[in-house]
């Protein structure tokens, strides 16, 4: 991913953590095991489905752009700015935050519409 990519999702990141939407979690045991984590796709239970995509189009010039919702939180990266072995690391390393829940999605309205 190129650094004004990178900038922009570093900043939006700092927003929901800043918010409380986010946050750290490493006092709790992962949710599921590394060898079960690398031979699955699988989301444990309570764990954000998380998936990075390259846009073709995104609004206001942006470069980087997100989607959320209770449970789901997507990244959306403009074409050209991010690879595709990147694209696929970023949604790997993503998940496996979220399977082991080192990273909650914390909503007080589990229907708060995204910003």
């Amino acid at each position: 991913m190129d650094s004004a990519a990178q900038e922009q999702m570093r900043a939006k990141m700092q927003q929901l953590i800043d918010d409380g939407w986010w946050k750290q979690n490493w006092h709790d045991g992962p949710a599921l095991d590394h060898a079960t984590l690398q031979a699955s796709t699988l989301v444990a239970p309570g764990a954000v489905e998380s998936v990075v995509l390259i846009a073709d189009d995104l609004p206001d010039g942006r470069l980087v752009h997100w989607e959320e919702r209770a449970g789901y939180f997507a990244w959306k990266v403009l074409r050209g700015h991010i690879t595709e072995k990147a694209r696929a690391e970023m949604q790997a390393q993503m998940q496996y935050l979220q399977n082991t829940r080192q990273w909650l999605q914390v909503w007080d309205d589990h229907d708060r519409p995204a910003r």
